[in-house]
Order: C-alpha cells, then sequence, then structure tokens
C-alpha cells in the first residue's frame, strides 16, 4: 500500500476520532451545566424584574415567564454565534483546500503528495469536526424531536408534556453553548496558527 493511501487511511481514523472526541467532551457536563443555566435564568428574571422581590430559587419547577423569555434569548444568540462560526470555518476549510490544489499542481508530474499538500490534507482534516460541531449548533428544535412526537401521539399528559419541552429547551440551550465554547477554541488556534509559525521561522 502506497504512503498516500496510508495517510488517507490515518486521517480518516482521525477525523472520526475527533468528532467522537469532540461530541463526547460536549456531553460530558449536562447535569452540571443545567444547575448552572438555572442559575442564570433565576439571576437574569430577577435582574429584568421591575419589583426585585428575590423569589427563592426552584431548581425542579417550571420557568417563570420571564426565565423563560430569558432561555429563548440565550438560545437565539448562542444560535446566531454557532452560525457566525460556521461561516469562519468555511472560509478558513476554503483558504486551505486553496492551499491544497495549489501545492498539489505544483506536483502533478510525480503523482505524488508533497509536503504542503500533505500538511493542507490534515489541517482540513483537523477543521472539519469544528464545522460539523458548528452545524450542530445551528439546528433549532422541531417538530421531529421525540417530546413533539410523543405529544402529537396523544400518551403524554399536559404537564409532562410541559415539563418535557422545557427541559428539552433547556438542555438544548446547554448542548450549544458548549459546542460554540468548543468551536470557537478550535478557531482561536487556527488563526493563531500561521503566527506560531511565522514566529517559530523568525527565531530559528
Amino acid at each position: 500500500m502506497s504512503l498516500e493511501n496510508n495517510l488517507l487511511i490515518f486521517l480518516v481514523i482521525i477525523f472520526w476520532a475527533v468528532t467522537w472526541a469532540i461530541l463526547t467532551f460536549a456531553r460530558r457536563s449536562d447535569h452540571c451545566g443545567m444547575k448552572k443555566l438555572r442559575w442564570r435564568l433565576w439571576g437574569y428574571k430577577e435582574l429584568k424584574s421591575e419589583k426585585r422581590n428575590r423569589l427563592p430559587f426552584r431548581q425542579n419547577e417550571q420557568l417563570l415567564p420571564l426565565e423563560f423569555e430569558v432561555l429563548l434569548g440565550i438560545l437565539k444568540k448562542v444560535e446566531q454565534k454557532n452560525s457566525v462560526l460556521v461561516a469562519i470555518w468555511t472560509f478558513i476549510l476554503a483558504a486551505i483546500a486553496s492551499w491544497f490544489f495549489n501545492s498539489i499542481s505544483s506536483c502533478a508530474s510525480t503523482c505524488s503528495l508533497n509536503w504542503q499538500s500533505s500538511a493542507a490534507l490534515c489541517l482540513g482534516v483537523a477543521a472539519m469536526p469544528f464545522l460539523i460541531v458548528s452545524l450542530l449548533g445551528i439546528r433549532q428544535l422541531d417538530n421531529f424531536t421525540p417530546t413533539i412526537s410523543l405529544r402529537n401521539e396523544d400518551h403524554c399528559p399536559d404537564d409532562e408534556f410541559v415539563n418535557s419541552l422545557q427541559m428539552d429547551l433547556m438542555k438544548d440551550a446547554v448542548w450549544k453553548e458548549e459546542l460554540f465554547c468548543i468551536s470557537r477554541t478550535g478557531a482561536f488556534c487556527f488563526c493563531a496558527l500561521p503566527f506560531f509559525v511565522a514566529m517559530v521561522v523568525f527565531f530559528a
């Protein structure tokens, strides 16, 4: 088996391993994230309240109207941020693809990958999971979610349906914020990579 085939197999394995690791890492703190989100919703509700009556914190009850309004605002904001990261990762991958095809054209006569094309291929595979993460972060809850499907079958009482819908929205907010943090960190690393390489070359 040629070196190029070995490299491609290795990159495919790395791609799926990194994607699995990122998604597993994003799911690691659902319980802790839910508790923090409840505290945030309660605190923002108190800030928006005109009377500031300081209602006690309620961990497992239904959200108040102001808390629910804050939750929808958080969801809308994090989905917009993830859409911006989708655009950033698309630009990064387009730049990497341009570098890859330019380096391929320079070694077309030898029918083999040089170090530039190999490096571009590795960077492209490393960037793809972050684009997938950002795309997952802009998906909205729709009629195909299990809670809505259960309600459509008329097997779910009203209170249970409302509680399940609230829990779905809160989990969705925690999940999308975690995905945003992971994708944002990756974008910072990729944007800083050229400057790091330039410093190494300069001081070498």
